[in-house]
């Protein structure tokens, strides 16, 4: 199954993620780039909490801007013009 985005694009149903990953950062729209950037560190954390068990850094620390990078992804978004 397929989706549709707002403006009538097509999300693939394999590797959804993936394309609005790209779809933001590929933007001419600067808060959509900042969206996809930050979509970008998400993953990354996230891969690393997951995967990574040698990881050397503050778990604490890490939830701290994850939280941040998810509140300004939600801000951006929210701001986007409907």
């Amino acid at each position: 199954m397929r989706g549709k985005d707002k403006e009538g694009e097509i999300i693939p149903s394999i590797n959804s993620h993936l394309f609005v990953s790209n779809e933001f950062c590929l933007s001419s729209d600067i808060k959509k780039r900042e969206v996809g950037i930050n979509l970008d560190r998400l993953k990354d954390l996230r891969v690393k909490a997951d995967y990574y068990k040698s990881w050397s850094v503050a778990i604490e620390a890490q939830g701290t801007t994850a939280l941040k990078f998810a509140d300004k992804i939600i801000s951006n978004i929210s701001s986007l013009s409907t």
